[in-house]
C-alpha cells in the first residue's frame, strides 16, 4: 500500500510542479517583455513598445482566465486593427481550454497529495513523536510555545518513516506483477464469422514444394518464394522473413491457396498464399504429414 501511495505521490508532485512552474513563468509578462525589448521586437514588427506589451498582457491574462476574451486594438505600421485575428483567437481559445484543464488536474493532484500526507500522519504519528523523545502525542499541543519538555533530545537511532524506493528493484517487481497478471487473464476468443460449405469450397488449396526462395528487394520482413505446384511454378510473397531464412525453406512442402487474385507487394507480384499457423511469438508454415505429389488438392 505504501509503495502505491508513494508512486502516486511522486506523479502528483511532478504534475503540480510542472503546471505551477508554467503559471509562474510562461504566464508572467515580465518573462517576455525584457527579452523582447533586448531583441527590439516592437521595432522589427512595426508596433510601439506600449502596444506590444499590452498585447502580451492581454493574451496572458486571457490564458490565465483573468478575462473572457482577447479583444483589443493595435497600431500596426500606422493602421489601427484588431490585436488578434479570427484564426488566432480560435487557436488561443483551444490553448486556454488545454491550460485550464491542466490547472484543474494540478489542483486535484494537490488534494491527493494532502490526503496522502494525512494518511501517513495518522498511521505514523506515534512513531514520529516517539523519535522526538517527548510525551507529546498529538499536534494540537504544538499550537503554542512551551508545551514541549526541555532538556531532551531525539533518539539516537530511528528507522526512516518513509523508506526510499529502490527504483531498479521496484521496476523489476512491477514487471513481474504485470507479466503474472497477463498470464492469469484468460484469453478472449475472437469471434469469427461463420461460413457455409459453399463459401469454403470457393477456395482451392494445393500442396507445393518451394524450389527457390530469396529476400524481398524492398522489404526486410518479406520473402519471395518460387513454388512448384505440379503443372506450374508460382511466385508467392510471404511475410515470414522474421521466422525463416530463405535457405531453410528450399525443398519444404507447403499448403498454398492457389485461386487468390495476383497482387503486388512492395513492387513484387504475388500469386497465391502459403498457409501458416501463428501466435503472439512464433510462426510455422502448414505442411503435410508425409511427402505428397506437387499439385494435389487439399480437401
Amino acid at each position: 500500500m505504501k509503495r502505491i501511495l508513494g508512486f502516486l505521490f511522486g506523479w502528483c508532485f511532478i504534475i503540480v510542479c510542472v503546471v505551477f512552474s508554467i503559471k509562474s513563468t510562461a504566464l508572467n509578462p515580465n518573462f517576455y517583455i525584457p527579452k523582447y525589448e533586448e531583441m527590439h521586437l516592437a521595432q522589427d514588427i512595426g508596433v510601439s513598445k506600449k502596444d506590444l506589451n499590452q498585447s502580451i498582457r492581454l493574451l496572458l491574462d486571457y490564458l490565465d482566465d483573468k478575462r473572457d476574451d482577447i479583444k483589443g486594438t493595435i497600431t500596426w505600421y500606422g493602421n489601427h486593427q484588431e490585436t488578434f485575428n479570427e484564426r488566432e483567437t480560435s487557436h488561443m481559445g483551444d490553448v486556454k481550454v488545454l491550460y485550464q484543464n491542466a490547472v484543474k488536474v494540478a489542483k486535484i493532484s494537490l488534494v491527493i497529495l494532502a490526503l496522502i500526507l494525512l494518511y501517513f500522519y495518522w498511521n505514523e504519528k506515534e512513531k514520529m513523536f516517539a523519535y522526538l523523545n517527548t510525551k507529546v502525542t498529538d499536534l494540537d499541543s504544538c499550537e503554542s510555545f512551551g508545551n514541549l519538555e526541555t532538556d531532551i533530545h531525539v533518539v539516537e537511532k530511528c528507522e526512516p518513516l518513509f523508506a526510499r524506493i529502490d527504483e531498479k528493484k521496484f521496476m523489476e517487481e512491477f514487471k513481474k506483477e504485470k507479466e503474472a497478471a497477463k498470464k492469469e487473464e484468460p484469453k478472449k476468443e475472437e469471434k469469427v464469422e461463420e461460413v457455409t460449405i459453399d463459401d469454403f469450397a470457393k477456395l482451392q488449396f494445393k500442396v507445393g514444394t518451394i524450389v527457390k526462395c530469396e529476400p524481398h528487394p524492398k522489404a526486410d520482413r518479406l520473402l519471395v518464394e518460387q513454388i512448384d505446384l505440379g503443372g506450374e511454378v508460382r511466385q508467392i510473397v510471404s511475410g515470414i522473413a522474421k521466422h525463416y531464412k530463405p535457405e531453410e525453406l528450399i525443398g519444404k512442402q507447403v499448403v498454398v491457396v492457389t485461386n487468390l487474385k495476383p497482387v503486388k507487394l512492395r513492387g513484387v507480384e504475388s500469386y497465391g498464399m502459403i498457409l501458416c499457423a501463428t501466435d503472439d511469438k512464433d510462426l510455422s508454415f502448414v505442411t503435410v504429414a508425409k511427402e505428397m505429389p506437387n499439385g494435389v488438392t487439399v480437401r
